[in-house]
């Protein structure tokens, strides 16, 4: 047999140690089954598991606007104002934690464009609005703007005057909600409803809608409507707390805590 030179051996040497060996590292080490990295170097840092942002449980300071039917005319009289309005049983109905506030600003005889410029020595609603700490607001206006009397007006001036509302509300940072009017006696009220539910779909983001109109005609069924507005547009009491714990259901399903 041959023997190889000392050169020769050198050369052999150096080239199993490039080759690392069977199942070798490059470095004379062995890898490891089932880990990828190299000895000496640690896998990248992991990122920690996002966290859901904790519930939002400030207390929601809520503007109730809209007309006599908000404001909590008792049906039937010259003026007197039932025991719960619409609005206090709705705050009634709300969770009791945390402790939400309810303002009813109703305003008898008030239209959705007299609210947008100040009528009856009122603020403008610019002015409002910029004053007001109110998270949320809903606007319920309808009966009078569809009136034939001195306060009413067409369909297009009622879309645009609800349309501004929104705009100068969302401005200042308020969560806007539309309420629509209970049903009355006549039909004369129903292209102003359709009206509003059109406008709050139209804007970006829509605009959620407590449909009162429809949850009361429902609940009629076909019936006579003095059965809920014994005299053709202000709801009886029961009507007032049935408006004020639906709209209550409405509000939380669409801010729920």
């Amino acid at each position: 047999m041959k023997l190889l030179s000392p050169s020769l051996l050198v050369c052999a040497a150096l080239a199993l140690s490039a080759c690392g060996g069977s199942g070798g590292s490059g470095d004379g080490s062995p890898l490891q089954p089932g880990n990828p990295n190299p000895p000496g170097q640690n896998p990248p840092p992991q990122e920690p598991p996002s966290q859901p942002p904790p519930p939002n449980t400030d207390p929601y300071v809520i503007e109730y606007h809209g007309d006599s039917t908000i404001w909590g005319w008792e049906t039937g009289t010259s003026g007197a104002r039932v025991g719960t309005p619409a609005p206090t049983a709705f705050a009634n109905a709300l969770p009791s934690t945390p402790q939400n506030e309810v303002r009813n600003l109703g305003i008898n005889g008030s239209t959705a464009c007299g609210l947008l410029e100040g009528a009856n020595g009122q603020e403008t609603w610019a002015t409002k609005m910029a004053e007001s700490n109110a998270t949320h607001v809903i606007l319920n206006h309808g009966i009078n703007d569809s009136s034939n009397g001195a306060v009413g007006y067409d369909v297009p001036r009622y879309r645009s005057c609800l349309t501004q509302l929104a705009a100068i509300a969302r401005a200042n940072g308020k969560e806007v909600v539309f309420e629509t009017p209970n049903p009355i006696a006549g039909s004369r009220m129903d292209d102003y409803v359709v009206a509003m539910r059109s406008v709050a779909a139209t804007q970006q983001p829509a605009i959620p809608v407590i449909d009162q109109h429809q949850y009361l005609t429902d609940f009629l069924a076909g019936r006579d409507v003095h059965e809920i507005v014994p005299d053709g547009a202000h709801p009886s009491q029961q009507t007032y707390i049935m408006k004020g714990e639906y709209a209550a259901q409405r509000f939380m399903a669409i801010f729920p805590r």
